[in-house]
């Protein structure tokens, strides 16, 4: 009698055995790829990946920070220029009184009144040194004089903005202060010394200015360089972390059906082949 065979050895079985799970976990994987919309769902997935993506979330947190510090800057600039502009108007309402009061010929009622308003503007300049803050922060008493931040994720890279003490006691020159210029002042509008007052007023003025400037120029070449570089560096590392992390979705959806196939194919190879082992049994049955 001759020997009857089922068609598929134990080692054949095993064989598709193995490829139809290898099918079932790849189709598992990129399922889980396309629910997530993330390539790397785990470490196995790209152990190396994983490493690279980590690096440069961390490098992305680093330049958002310095993007808040970047953003804080430019408020505090816009703040203390705000402040310092409407020192610089009051500055004019004085230089407008002594002009006024200078040519004489005004009743002691007029001069007192042009007085009241110098007086006026000395102190408001005064509130707005005391005042002016951002966060708390005071920007024009003194106790700010230099402000430094960084833009950079290298903490090493920091750039320093520089503020004026506005007071009225500060601001002038040897020739004088602001605060002399009140109604109790050595340079009060009533002792006509308008030579003095204006050599004050211009030493006030120019510090104003030169802070205006200094603050301008800081914005332009600084803030918004830095702010561009960070924008641009941010770009460029999402784009990176993007290719990464990010699933194909194209891919994956191709891969899905392709193991899908291969899973059935492998499903029914297994199948047949136990039913043709089922029917060799039944035919030695029989014989």
């Amino acid at each position: 009698m001759g020997r009857i065979s089922s068609g598929i050895s134990a080692a054949d079985l095993s064989v598709q055995r193995n490829y139809l799970l290898n099918a079932s976990d790849q189709l598992q994987q990129t399922t889980e790829r396309l629910s997530t919309l993330v390539r790397i769902n785990r470490a196995a997935d790209d152990p190396a990946g994983l490493i690279a993506s980590e690096q440069i979330r961390a490098e992305l947190a680093a330049i958002e920070a310095a993007d808040r510090n970047a953003a804080r800057a430019t408020a505090t600039a816009a703040v203390a220029d705000t402040g310092l502009s409407q020192v610089g108007s009051l500055l004019n309402t004085i230089e407008q009184a002594v002009v006024a009061t200078a040519a004489g010929g005004l009743s002691d009622a007029e001069v007192a009144a042009y007085q009241t308003e110098v007086d006026a503007a000395v102190e408001a300049i005064n509130r707005i040194g005391s005042n002016t803050q951002l966060g708390g922060q005071r920007l024009l008493d003194g106790s700010s004089r230099s402000l430094t931040f960084a833009f950079s994720p290298d903490l090493a890279n920091t750039v320093s903005l520089s503020l004026p003490t506005i007071s009225a006691a500060q601001l002038g020159n040897s020739d004088g202060t602001l605060s002399q210029l009140t109604s109790s002042g050595l340079l009060s509008l009533r002792r006509g010394n308008a030579g003095l007052t204006q050599s004050v007023l211009n030493s006030a003025r120019s510090t104003v200015n030169k802070a205006r400037g200094d603050i301008g120029s800081f914005e332009r070449a600084t803030l918004d360089a830095s702010r561009n570089t960070l924008g641009s560096l941010r770009q460029q590392l999402s784009g990176a972390l993007s290719m990464l992390y990010d699933a194909d979705l194209a891919l994956e959806t191709a891969n899905r059906v392709r193991f899908e196939l291969i899973q059935r194919a492998a499903i029914a190879t297994v199948q047949i082949a136990g039913e043709r082992h089922r029917l060799t049994g039944l035919l030695l049955d029989e014989i």
